[in-house]
């Protein structure tokens, strides 16, 4: 919720795309100052009772076209609801679709993940991130891949098949119909 409680007015200036790390920290104290006026002036408490229920998934899944249409007819919504939020991108699909009968069902497995390997990551993508932003797989993570696949998992991220060429010859052998690895 205090992802989309609070305007953020300033997160463009402080976010690590900027270069200088006192105009970062300057802007961020500002962030804070903004949220201390919300929380004083009851913006915050008046936009949170005017909120939907707020879902939660990762930002890569998979709809139907009826879904991206629904999804696309609600574009003032989701305007209102999370312009000046903070990292919206796991929130928007997901309160829409939760917030209709016929869609609250489409997201697989719509509870956070915790960057745990044993954790079905919400849309049948196996991406490590404990191990890195992501973690590139290599030759070595042939087991781990192929345990992701047992587990359900269709996809996965993120691969350089130029510097490890068992791991292409394995991708090459399922692409092409094969059960295993």
């Amino acid at each position: 919720m205090s992802r989309v409680k609070y305007h953020y007015k300033f997160i463009k200036y402080y976010s690590h795309s900027n270069p200088h790390k006192l105009e970062r920290i300057f802007f961020k104290l500002l962030e804070h100052i903004n949220f201390i006026y919300q929380n004083l002036n009851g913006t915050a408490a008046r936009r949170l009772k005017s909120l939907p229920k707020i879902g939660y998934s990762s930002n890569w899944i998979s709809l139907n076209e009826d879904a991206v249409n629904y999804i696309l007819s609600k574009h003032y919504e989701i305007y209102d609801i999370f312009k000046d939020s903070f990292l919206c991108d796991e929130l928007f699909v997901p309160t829409i679709l939760f917030n209709n009968q016929k869609y609250k069902n489409m997201i697989f497995y719509n509870t956070p993940s915790h960057d745990k390997p044993e954790e079905l990551q919400g849309n049948l993508r196996y991406i490590n991130w404990w191990d890195g932003s992501p973690y590139t797989w290599t030759d070595n993570d042939l087991n781990t891949i192929q345990r992701a696949r047992e587990l359900g998992h269709l996809f996965s991220r993120k691969f350089n098949l130029e510097s490890s060429p068992k791991l292409k010859e394995k991708i090459t052998f399922i692409c092409k119909g094969q059960k295993t690895i």
